[in-house]
């Protein structure tokens, strides 16, 4: 969202009526799109998600994921 607000040329209000709202999550990343950088902002390869219990975290080659539904099904399923 930031990267379409930038090229819009919109700016995001810190209030709406006499409600605060909270800012927008990431930056933009125009600049990268224009050629003027090659790379996005230092921290942009880094990226986590939570859905439905699953829990994943991407950190350049890294990778973390949790899923307890399919630990359990899969320790369920082992006979030894």
């Amino acid at each position: 969202m930031p990267t379409l607000l930038d090229s819009a040329g919109v700016s995001v209000p810190r209030e709406f009526g006499e409600r605060n709202l909270q800012p927008l999550q990431g930056r933009s990343i125009l600049n990268l799109f224009d050629g003027e950088t090659q790379t996005a902002y230092a921290g942009a390869n880094e990226v986590g998600y939570e859905l439905f219990g699953m829990k994943a975290y991407f950190e350049g080659d890294w990778t973390i994921l949790w899923m307890p539904d399919l630990l359990e099904r899969a320790i369920g399923n082992c006979s030894i």
